[in-house]
């Protein structure tokens, strides 16, 4: 039993040492860069700033914890200082490799940095293995306007890159509710979705925008959020995208957009009312026109028998005959515009519009006349009518 039991904890402390042993980084130093003069001999206070802030920047990498390196312990030393205290009289392998040791580093970056006049700064890194004293190289141009904190990031994020050959880029995934649409970056498109998925790689790690706009045609809104990308890792992001609501000014009672019965800008209330309108005045001016017509055709019966007798209550008929004329022209003509308005309000001036295409609710539009109206008096009928041409 105590064998047994023996054997299971010599087991388990070989796993956990494999384990420790996978998980591991490899130690690296960062020398602080050593500034060199340029041409004219000058070392001014500015290229001494950018040495310091680009070292700064490089050591930050590292601490990211997305690297397989980790920074040793008290090792934010200056290149200068080391090569003196190691009498390294230049940066030869072999010397160098005795610093990093030193250091307790299997890795070792050092470099030197210069003032290009009229191009901005020339930096230039090695990074050494220790061990086996191999170099690796990297150099770049730093533009004059490009020392600030989050282009050093950048370009230091570049070199480490270059140096170590680890990919500082990662990649995102998408899932949305919507089958088709496109995938922004910053503003730029870089992709399309495909069943509701998108991968995007080669994202630089950092923090972006992420935008998804639906495809032409689908009820969803446009998506818009803050990612983070970590360098060699996949970023997910499950995005339920918002349906359309209605227009602000929307009224569903109103408009087919808004869930109504009618089209944009057509009011069903006050094409009620008009349509009510319409239809009284035409009541009223047919009414009108029979009354007219009616007393007109007896005026001359009167008139003949009121000039046989002048007694004659033909004559006090007559009278009120020739009035009622009057009256019934007049009902004729006010119904026949009540009708004329009531119509053109119902039909043609009602706000519609319609565009040029049957399914887009936006581009050029164009008033469409339904029909005119025109009331005609005969000089000699028996009232007036109206005329539709459609």
């Amino acid at each position: 039993m105590t064998r047994a039991l023996s054997s299971v904890c010599l087991a388990l402390v070989l796993i956990a040492a494999g384990a420790s042993s996978a998980l591991a980084k490899t130690k690296l130093a960062i020398l602080g860069l050593e500034v060199t003069a340029s041409s004219g001999g000058k070392i001014d206070e500015e290229v001494g700033k950018v040495a310091k802030d680009f070292t700064a920047a490089l050591r930050k990498r590292v601490d990211t914890g997305s690297t397989n390196y980790q920074l040793v312990k008290d090792g934010e030393k200056e290149l200068v200082d080391e090569k003196l205290m190691n009498s390294c009289e230049n940066e030869k392998p072999d010397c160098m490799a005795r610093i990093g040791a030193g250091l307790g580093a299997d890795v070792l970056v050092y470099g030197n940095i210069e003032r290009q006049p009229g191009k901005g700064y020339q930096v230039s890194l090695k990074l050494l293995r220790v061990n086996g004293k191999s170099i690796e190289s990297w150099s770049e141009t730093i533009n004059s306007r490009e020392t600030g904190a989050a282009d050093l990031a950048r370009i230091a994020k570049k070199g480490f890159s270059a140096l170590t050959h680890e990919n500082s880029d990662g990649w995102l995934v998408v899932k949305t509710n919507v089958d088709r649409g496109t995938v922004l970056i910053n503003g730029n498109e870089v992709g399309t979705l495909s069943s509701g998925r998108a991968r995007i790689n080669d994202l630089p790690e950092g923090r972006h925008t992420l935008a998804i706009e639906p495809a032409e045609g689908t009820k969803y809104q446009r998506h818009e959020e803050k990612i983070s990308i970590t360098a060699g890792k996949p970023t997910e992001r499950d995005i339920e995208l918002k349906e359309m609501g209605p227009p602000v000014d929307c009224d569903p009672k109103v408009s087919i957009d808004c869930g109504g019965t009618i089209g944009d800008g057509g009011k069903k209330g006050s094409n009620t009312v008009w349509k009510g309108i319409a239809i009284a005045g035409a009541v009223v001016g047919v009414a009108g026109g029979v009354w007219w017509g009616y007393n007109a055709s007896k005026i001359d019966g009167y008139e003949k028998t009121c000039g046989m007798n002048t007694a004659s209550d033909a004559c006090g008929k007559g009278d009120r005959a020739s009035t009622n004329t009057y009256i019934g022209g007049g009902a004729t003509f006010v119904g026949a515009a009540f009708m004329t308005i009531g119509l053109l309000k119902a039909f043609v001036f009602t706000g519609e519009k319609e565009s040029s295409s049957p399914t887009s609710t936006v581009g050029r539009q164009r008033s469409k006349r339904r029909f005119a109206v025109t009331p005609i008096l005969a000089p000699n009928g028996g009232g007036a009518t109206v005329r539709i041409d459609w």
